[in-house]
């Protein structure tokens, strides 16, 4: 977050100057339950990634994408406009999808993955369409007939997108090739 000289504050999740510094709510976290720590343990989510894509006719990869871009595998995590747990779940869309409890890891990315499954009907399978859906929503991209002018969700959907291709063609390890089978 950044405060100028008028007292205005701006947040971004990708800092391009140096006058940007994390909000003091979040140096609270300790070491052992940062970011870094979820990344190293996210395999412990794929067995409630495969069932949901299983589920839902989704490609595991995609999905764990989300995840990592969305949360970098913290269930913990809550934004400020009130989205929770691993995808990063707004409540109305929780209703919409039948999500009682958004904090569990299971119901969140069910319910998430079936968004996700919404967005690729919608959006007849466009991969970008579908990620700038699930970061600002499908009344954004239908007001800009595509990926929206924000910054945020450009760099979003391009992050993404990269993450799915790291997963993909990442050499899978025995635990993974057996969670997939």
């Amino acid at each position: 977050m950044y405060r100028d000289s008028a007292g205005v504050i701006s947040f971004t999740n990708s800092p391009t100057d140096s006058r940007y510094q994390m909000p003091p709510f979040f140096k609270s976290v300790s070491r052992s339950t940062s970011v870094d720590k979820y990344c190293e343990d996210s395999g412990e989510f794929d067995r409630l990634i495969v069932r949901a894509c299983r589920r839902y006719n989704i490609e595991f990869a995609p999905v764990k994408a989300v995840i990592k871009a969305e949360s970098a595998f913290n269930p913990r995590v809550l934004s400020l406009a009130g989205a929770r747990g691993l995808m990063q779940l707004m409540p109305a869309t929780a209703a919409r999808h039948g999500v009682n409890d958004m904090s569990s890891r299971r119901h969140n990315i069910t319910g998430s993955v079936r968004h996700l499954r919404y967005l690729l009907d919608h959006f007849h399978g466009n991969i970008c369409l579908v990620r700038a859906g699930y970061n600002t929503g499908v009344g954004a991209v239908t007001e800009y007939k595509g990926i929206s002018a924000y910054v945020e969700t450009q760099e979003y959907v391009q992050r993404v997108l990269r993450y799915r291709t790291a997963y993909r063609w990442r050499r899978a390890t025995t635990r993974e090739q057996i969670i997939t089978r």
